[in-house]
């Protein structure tokens, strides 16, 4: 029994059930603190006009989100890098954290960096940024 025991036998898949309190903090989180060193959300677009006074804007970007559309996001380096984002790539970003990342099924955990890493999972497939 000196040999190791690590070969693999399987895989164990967990499903994650994603709410719309997760959505808005994952949005808010990473607008506002997690990716904001990269990321910038466009604001201009038609669907922004409807924005009720005193909502903040991350809190509308998960509204958009929720609703079904898209939001538009781009690079604060290179503004002509421009990147968009719906709630089916932001549910696999989250599924790629989960996989990825010891604790990432836990949300209670998540924060800013979780927020950050779940975007860039999103739009890219993998980490980007920082």
């Amino acid at each position: 029994m000196g040999k190791s025991n690590k070969k693999v036998v399987g895989k164990a898949i967990v499903e994650i059930e994603i709410t719309q309190d997760d959505v808005e903090n994952i949005i808010v989180n990473s607008l506002e603190v997690g990716s904001s060193y990269w990321l910038g959300l466009n604001n201009s677009t038609p669907e922004w006009d409807e924005k009720p006074k005193g909502v903040p804007l991350s809190m509308w970007a998960a509204k958009l989100l929720l609703d079904g559309n898209f939001i538009q996001l781009y690079d604060i380096e290179d503004n002509d890098e421009t990147f968009k984002l719906n709630l089916e790539k932001l549910i696999a970003g989250i599924s790629i954290y989960a996989k990825e990342h010891l604790g990432g099924v836990d949300k209670e955990r998540w924060d800013g960096e979780s927020a950050d890493c779940i975007v860039q999972y999103a739009l890219f497939g993998k980490l980007v940024y920082g």
